[in-house]
């Protein structure tokens, strides 16, 4: 069985990914992780990719490599744009797909920020909360939640 965790970003897909795979003995594959190894960086891999729809594409034959390779997995995604690059996976009926979603307030609670070689940066609450409806709403789409 491969089970696929789709979700944007901030959402705690490799969190919950890797729990889930050491509760049930599955290998756990986090493509964030992945894609750092082999570009160096996320910027890395959007330098070399730049057109999102070319990403998803190559995207979707990595996961496809993961699954021929892994009998028993999961794997946490990056964010995708574009559904249709990964249609084979919903409708193969050894891959359980889900979304992992969580309320805007809680995912802006998680917020990261990196710099160009993916070093974590801090960022004072201050900025975060002076700024908090733009994340709310560009990010996030939480329009009813920014007052």
């Amino acid at each position: 069985m491969k089970i696929l965790i789709f979700g944007m970003g901030n959402i705690g897909k490799s969190t919950v990914g890797e729990l889930l795979a050491r509760k049930i003995g599955y290998d756990f594959i986090d493509m964030d992780t992945k894609i750092k190894e082999k570009y160096g960086t996320m910027l890395g891999f959007q330098d070399e990719y730049n057109d999102q729809y070319e990403r998803d594409e190559l995207r979707a034959e990595m996961i496809s490599s993961w699954i021929k390779e892994n009998e028993n997995v999961v794997i946490a995604l990056s964010p995708i744009a574009y559904l249709d690059a990964y249609e084979d996976f919903f409708e193969d009926s050894d891959i359980i797909c889900f979304d992992l979603t969580d309320r805007a307030e809680n995912i802006f609670k998680r917020l990261e920020f990196t710099d160009d070689n993916d070093n974590l940066l801090h960022i004072p609450q201050s900025y975060l909360n002076k700024h908090k409806a733009y994340y709310m709403v560009r990010q996030f789409g939480a329009v009813d939640l920014v007052g």
